[in-house]
């Protein structure tokens, strides 16, 4: 169940200490300082654009998804592929990252979607994301989908002023203050454990 709103008017090196923020995707990428789950990241979005520069992306297609659903999965990618990648993240305007299995391995780190400069539709539903930081550098970010999250600050979102449509429903989000100052905001879909919240703002 949920409340529906519409609102009205040369080779790079590996580099960087792990809380520096790289200047490219593919310095990020080849760091050596990665967690795995900001590994595993990488690895999504590398998949995701990767038919368009390697003829072999079809040949284990089923078995790199069906590895993802194991439970000692280790997240990897291949260095050849980051550069041609970066190159097609560069004009990426739309992508899903939702996990359809709750077998397959959630999405924790998003700090690679900072990457992303034309990304302007997102969904990360039902993973286990809390930090929402890096998604304040899309800024052209116009449709969000958050649902089935462990989000509880949405702070960062203020920086979206090109947010046009957000899902936060089932995310245990207690403060939408961030949301008064979001000009483009038209639509808003929450779960009704959120109206209280929703109530206390003072505009939209």
């Amino acid at each position: 169940t949920f409340l529906f709103a519409a609102i009205g008017s040369a080779d790079i090196k590996p580099m960087l200490a792990h809380n520096m923020t790289a200047p490219t995707f593919s310095e990020y990428a080849l760091s050596t300082k990665l967690t795995p789950d900001e590994v595993y990241t990488v690895e999504l979005l590398i998949d995701r654009v990767r038919d368009k520069f390697d003829d072999a992306y079809w040949d284990d297609w089923i078995e790199r998804g069906a590895a993802r659903e194991t439970p000692d999965y280790k997240p990897s990618f291949s260095p050849d592929h980051v550069r041609p990648a970066a190159a097609e993240l560069q004009s990426l305007s739309s992508t899903s990252l939702q996990r359809l299995s709750h077998d397959e391995r959630p999405i924790r780190d998003i700090t690679a979607l900072r990457y992303l400069p034309r990304l302007s539709q997102l969904a990360l539903i039902n993973n286990q994301v809390t930090d929402l930081s890096p998604l304040a550098d899309c800024s052209e970010l116009r449709q969000l989908h958050l649902n089935k999250n462990p989000i509880r600050d949405i702070s960062p979102l203020a920086k979206c002023k090109t947010l046009e449509e957000l899902h936060l429903d089932n995310c245990p989000i207690q403060d939408l203050s961030a949301l008064e100052v979001l000009p483009a905001l038209r639509e808003l879909s929450l779960s009704v454990d959120q109206i209280a919240a929703f109530k206390q703002l003072k505009r939209l």
